[in-house]
């Protein structure tokens, strides 16, 4: 099957920012801070074939707010923008909206989510898709005008922290559904383990930063490997991953393996089990117990780019050097951070055995890469400081349209 280069435009957290007009120059040398500074979300964004935007659209969830945002996605160089919400759009989780125990916000003003829906609805007109809330999420797939086929899993869902929209409590899990074969999971916060340290100023006043991540979510992507996971959430926590799966793990039982869409609180039941055949030691590992540890090779993964490694975090932080300016000033020229799939696997492989990768996909029929990405827009201080992400990979062609 022929394969096509399909150029995707990633966003999150946006918050009801509006891109910057400064020029690239402008950006890093005006701002006081340049922890602050804005390095990228700056307008016209980028071209790309698809844009995605992981939710958060607003801070405050309000219509004006969304009204913004939505201008900005209307606006992109991009036929189709995919859109899922976040913890903040509360006035689009229907069933927090309608709360009167005095965290819903429907007492605000009960014509807001009529609006924003109204809102939702005129943008389709402009490509965008919206996906999630009342049960927008799930797999789609979307022949896109340069004749790929995007197969898509979308989940706005987050544990619960604090009383926002589209989150679950932590002990009851969520069923995170990622089929086989999808090529982005596309969801509003990250896998427990990756790209989800939050608290980076923490260490300046004694404490540690912390893992806010899912594990449900983590185990449903490694499940799944889906070729690329784009999300936010985390603000501090942005940058890109390539990760290796571990071959010997797996995270799905005989009994999960009948269905492909095993729940979370049957999965939980499953345990881990070793066996040990011709003095080789194999661990199955399960749904409950899949840890960023047990089912990515770390050795052979490879961080793409960091924040910390960019620039300053917090007051205890070196001042940023040349290197990291001149780095910052590029990526502001482009708008965006550029990562070509194809050529990060490749430089991924480089070193491993020869032939054992290929084999050890052949052998389990599964993919051996997940590149992750946190594109949080909105940085230190509620400011848009965070660059987007301007992903370049192959899709399979989509088939002839039926008449």
């Amino acid at each position: 099957m022929a394969r096509i280069k399909t150029r995707i435009l990633i966003l999150s957290d946006t918050h009801g920012h509006l891109p910057s007009r400064a020029s690239a120059a402008d950006e890093l040398t005006a701002a006081s801070d340049f922890s602050v500074a804005v390095t990228g979300y700056r307008l016209p964004l980028p071209a790309a074939d698809v844009a995605l935007h992981c939710g958060d659209l607003t801070t405050r969830s309000t219509p004006d707010e969304l009204r913004r945002t939505l201008s900005v996605l209307r606006g992109l160089r991009a036929p189709l923008k995919v859109v899922i919400p976040g913890n903040h759009d509360r006035l689009l989780d229907a069933a927090h909206w309608s709360r009167d125990d005095g965290y819903g916000y429907g007492y605000r003003d009960p014509e807001y989510r009529t609006e924003a829906l109204e809102l939702l609805e005129d943008a389709k007109a402009d490509g965008v898709v919206y996906l999630g809330g009342d049960g927008g999420g799930g797999a789609h797939e979307f022949r896109l005008a340069n004749g790929a086929l995007l197969r898509l899993y979308a989940s706005p869902w987050t544990p619960e922290y604090g009383v926002w929209g589209f989150q679950y409590p932590p002990e009851d899990g969520h069923d995170f559904r990622i089929p086989a074969g999808v090529d982005v999971a596309m969801t509003h916060g990250p896998p427990r383990g990756v790209l989800d340290l939050a608290g980076f100023a923490l260490p300046a006043y004694g404490l540690e930063p912390s893992r806010a991540g899912c594990g449900h979510l983590l185990a449903a992507v490694a499940r799944a490997r889906p070729r690329l996971h784009c999300f936010g959430h985390i603000h501090e926590a942005w940058g890109a991953y390539l990760a290796r799966w571990k071959p010997a793990t797996t995270t799905t039982t005989a009994a999960a393996e009948d269905d492909e869409h095993d729940d979370a609180e049957t999965a939980a039941r499953h345990n881990t089990t070793t066996t040990t055949n011709n003095n080789t030691t194999t661990t199955s590992t399960t749904m409950s117990t899949v840890t960023a540890e047990n089912a990515i090779d770390a050795a052979a993964s490879r961080s793409i780019v960091a924040l910390q490694e960019i620039k300053p975090m917090t007051f205890l932080d070196p001042p940023a050097t040349p290197a990291q300016a001149a780095r910052l000033m590029d990526w502001s020229a482009q708008m965006g951070v550029h990562i070509d799939w194809e050529a990060e696997e490749s430089k991924a492989r480089e070193g491993q055995q020869a032939g054992q990768e290929e084999k050890e996909e052949e052998e389990e029929g599964k993919r051996q890469y997940t590149l992750f990405v946190n594109a949080a827009i909105q940085g230190f201080r509620e400011k848009p400081s965070q660059l987007p992400y301007i992903v370049d990979m192959l899709l399979d062609e989509a088939p002839p349209s039926e008449t």
